[in-house]
């Protein structure tokens, strides 16, 4: 019994702020050996029995910090609930950003996100990647970022399911729309957009919207030349018709819904006014007179 007891606690040459990683697919043998050679637990036998018949025995890959002694059973139990013991740090994506911008915000609080790769990494999964506030160990990697990232657009795919479902667009048109709806609308008016832009796309008439060329060229409404506006570019709403090749941004849920529900509406035109609200025409005309009123 007493053999038992001292086989459960920590080894006595434990030495405190240990890490070790347990590889992704790495059997619960070869980590209970790197626990054993790295002082960590006493008995390899009793870790590898304590996983084994436990109802979840499984073990969760990452970098795990150990900072003081514990028991074969507490660290076996912090490596099936995957308690890495690493601080974190919570990070806000907003709605709307881009992978580029998400690669940037990631890049200054987290050492192992490089921006550029994380770019890269990315780069087919514009509006795909949620934006949402998260929470990650100082030492998370891109791979775990963008399985966050894809998980939780999952998650949030999946909780309107029924919206999407019974919508006559397919998701990749509504996730275009929405990242164009996110970028053009106030909160507020996420619906009238949506239903506006979506009318003009029935009509076969460009969507004349002026986001796209933030996200190709970097360049917003005020700065926007005659020889931009008449680029040949498929990123061009206002030369070509139809949507963007891809999203040009990554929507929240709000945007993803107007999109995927769109109504019918009288209305053919909006703009921002500078005092921040939104107004709507149903001609060219009163579009024009909105801009003298509430913009130039």
């Amino acid at each position: 019994v007493m053999l038992l007891l001292l086989s459960v606690l920590s080894p006595r040459n434990f030495v405190p702020g240990t890490i070790v990683e347990v590889e992704k697919g790495e059997s619960i043998r070869s980590v209970s050996n790197d626990l054993k050679n790295k002082n960590i637990i006493k008995s390899k036998t009793l870790f590898n029995l304590y996983i084994q018949l436990s109802r979840r025995s499984i073990i969760a890959s990452g970098e795990y910090l150990f900072d003081q002694p514990s028991s074969v059973f507490s660290v076996a139990n912090r490596i099936k609930n995957a308690n890495y013991g690493l601080p974190t740090t919570l990070v806000t994506l907003t709605e709307g950003m881009t992978n580029k911008e998400m690669a940037e915000t990631l890049s200054k609080r987290f050492s192992k996100v490089s921006k550029d790769e994380f770019a890269q990494i990315t780069n087919s999964l514009e509006g795909y990647l949620f934006p949402d506030t998260y929470k990650f160990n100082s030492n998370v990697t891109i791979d775990e970022v963008v399985q966050a990232l894809r998980v939780n657009f999952e998650k949030k795919i999946r909780s309107v399911n029924d919206v999407i479902k019974n919508s006559q667009y397919s998701l990749e048109q509504i996730i275009i729309m929405a990242s164009i709806v996110e970028a053009e609308s106030t909160a507020d008016g996420r619906t009238e957009v949506a239903n506006i832009l979506w009318k003009r796309f029935e009509m076969n008439m460009p969507l004349q919207v002026d986001a796209p060329f933030v996200y190709t060229i970097g360049k917003g409404t005020a700065d926007l030349t005659i020889d931009d506006l008449k680029s040949d570019s498929l990123y061009n709403t206002y030369t070509r018709t139809g949507l963007t090749p891809t999203a040009i941004g990554n929507p929240g849920l709000y945007s993803i819904i107007a999109a995927a529900n769109p109504q019918p509406t009288q209305n053919l035109y909006f703009l921002t006014g500078r005092d921040g609200k939104m107004y709507y025409a149903k001609s060219f005309e009163g579009h024009k007179q909105n801009r003298a009123l509430y913009l130039d």
